[in-house]
């Protein structure tokens, strides 16, 4: 009998430490990074020919949040000055596709374009980088960093991407 409390929930324990550190101090192989960066691309692609979703957006913002985390906490450095101007485009989008209330594609121009394509291209070269641990450090501080700011996090449920969905709307 528990009298009122709530049972005693077991701690799962690891069963080869050693391993678990080996696979977080692994880089990130070249099929994960095409796995985080097919659907990005695929978003850019829509967004850039005029007709993409509140759901793409959302994916690229989710890269720049996750790219921002990285360039904060881990040791890839000096890439913050071209993710925050893609941040801002992203923003600007959002505004204007919002402007009615709900989302309505909407043209970019051809500043946002360039400013978002370089910051997917630093991505990239971020993942490249990165061992697993530092990208779900990265991807669990952009979340907690979404959160804080009354934002919403959607997961993406597609076995091709393990990629958060961060919405800073």
């Amino acid at each position: 009998m528990t009298h009122g409390r709530t049972p005693r929930k077991p701690r799962t324990r690891m069963q080869n430490p050693v391993r678990l550190a080996a696979w977080q101090a692994a880089l990130l192989d070249r099929h994960q990074v095409e796995a985080i960066m097919t659907p990005l691309r695929l978003a850019f692609a829509a967004m850039r020919e005029g007709v993409g979703t509140e759901l793409e957006w959302a994916y690229i913002v989710s890269a720049m949040n996750i790219a921002d985390s990285v360039a904060v906490t881990s040791p890839i450095r000096g890439t913050r000055g071209h993710i925050e101007p893609a941040q801002r485009a992203l923003d600007g989008i959002m505004r204007r596709a919002m402007a009615t209330g709900e989302w309505r594609a909407t043209d970019l121009y051809l500043e946002e374009l360039d400013l978002i394509s370089d910051g997917l291209a630093i991505y990239h070269h971020q993942l490249q980088h990165l061992t697993r641990g530092e990208y779900q450090r990265a991807e669990d501080h952009a979340a907690a960093d979404v959160r804080r700011t009354a934002g919403a996090v959607v997961i993406n449920t597609s076995p091709a991407s393990e990629q958060l969905a961060l919405a800073g709307v």
